[in-house]
C-alpha cells in the first residue's frame, strides 16, 4: 500500500488556499524527482508554541505524517531545531524515528539510529557563555533562562507585553557586551532572545546533510524563526525555504506556510508525491 494512502487516501489534485504560498514548481519539481531531503524544524513549524515549552506537541496527524516520511524510500527526512536533541527525542516518544536528528542550531547530530555527535566548543565560547550566565543572574533572571551546552535563552512566552519588552532590553542590555567578548551571537526568537555560540548555525548544518546525502535531486528546508534564516540563505542555490508565519516577515525563503497547522496539508501533499513519481526513475532505484 502506497504511504498516502495509510495516512489520507487517495490523491487529490485540488489546490488547497492553505498552500497558496508555496511555489507551484515545488510540486512539480517533486513528482520528477528522484532522492530529496526534507528538513523540518520543530517549534513553530512541526509544533505550534506553548506558552509551557516542555508541552509543544505535534498533533497527532502530523506526527503519523512525520513517521510516514520516516520510512519512505524517496524521501531523507532530517528534524532540525535550537532544542537539545535528547530533547526532541522526548517530546517525540520516538528515539529511533528514523530520521536524521540535528540539535542546538547544529552544534550536535545523530544519524538515524546512531549516537548523538556533539560539534566542539571554543574555549573563548564556553567561558562566555559562563560569564554571560553569572552576568544574567545577577539580574535574578536566572528563572527565565535555558541553559544549553552551547547558547542561553531568555523565555518569554506567556507574558503581557509590556513585560516581555521590559526582559528583553534587559537581556539584551547584559548579554549584548558579551558578543564583543567571545564568539557569540545575539538573536531575537519567537517568545524570547538567545545568545549562543558562532560557527554552527542551521545553514551550515543543512549545508553538511547535504553533502554527506549522496546524490540528491532536491532540497527542501521548512521552518519558522529568524534562526531558519541561516538555512534559507545557504540552500538559496540548491532548493527551497518554506517559512512558517506571518507574510509580512521579511524572508530568504521562496515561499510561505501561514501557520504550523499547515503542516498537515504540506507533509500530506509531499506524501501524494511518492506515488506520483516516474515508474522509470524507480526502475532506475
Amino acid at each position: 500500500m502506497a504511504l498516502r494512502e495509510t495516512i489520507r487516501g487517495p490523491v487529490s489534485e485540488s489546490w488547497s488556499p492553505v498552500l497558496a504560498g508555496v511555489p507551484r514548481e515545488l510540486w512539480e519539481q517533486l513528482r520528477a524527482a528522484g532522492r530529496r531531503l526534507l528538513l523540518l524544524d520543530y517549534d513553530g513549524t512541526l509544533a505550534p508554541f506553548h506558552v509551557h515549552r516542555d508541552r509543544a506537541q505535534v498533533p497527532p496527524r502530523v506526527a503519523r505524517l512525520v513517521r510516514a516520511l520516516a520510512q519512505s524510500r524517496r524521501t531523507s527526512l532530517a528534524l532540525i531545531s535550537g532544542r537539545p536533541i535528547e530533547e526532541l527525542e522526548r517530546l517525540l516518544g520516538d528515539r529511533d524515528l528514523g530520521v536524521h536528528w540535528i540539535g542546538e542550531h547544529g552544534w550536535e547530530e545523530r544519524a538515524p539510529r546512531g549516537e548523538i555527535r556533539r560539534h566542539a566548543l571554543s574555549d573563548e565560547a564556553r567561558e562566555g557563555l559562563e560569564g554571560a550566565w553569572k552576568a544574567i543572574g545577577a539580574r535574578g533572571l536566572h528563572s527565565r533562562i535555558e541553559r544549553k551546552r552551547t547558547g542561553l535563552v531568555l523565555h518569554t512566552r506567556g507574558l503581557f507585553p509590556d513585560a516581555d519588552l521590559a526582559l528583553r532590553r534587559a537581556a539584551e542590555g547584559v548579554w549584548l557586551p558579551w558578543t564583543e567578548r567571545a564568539p557569540l551571537r545575539l538573536d531575537p526568537i519567537h517568545g524570547g532572545l538567545e545568545l549562543r555560540a558562532e560557527g554552527r548555525d542551521k545553514g551550515r548544518a543543512a549545508l553538511d546533510l547535504h553533502r554527506r546525502s549522496g546524490e540528491l535531486t532536491m532540497i527542501v528546508y521548512v521552518g519558522d524563526d529568524e534562526s531558519d534564516e541561516d538555512a534559507f540563505r545557504a540552500l538559496a542555490d540548491l532548493g527551497y525555504g518554506i517559512r512558517v508565519g506571518r507574510d509580512d516577515t521579511p524572508t530568504q525563503a521562496r515561499g510561505r506556510l501561514p501557520k504550523p497547522e499547515a503542516m498537515d496539508e504540506f507533509l500530506s501533499r509531499w506524501l501524494d508525491s511518492e506515488s506520483m513519481a516516474d515508474p522509470a526513475d524507480e526502475e532506475r532505484e
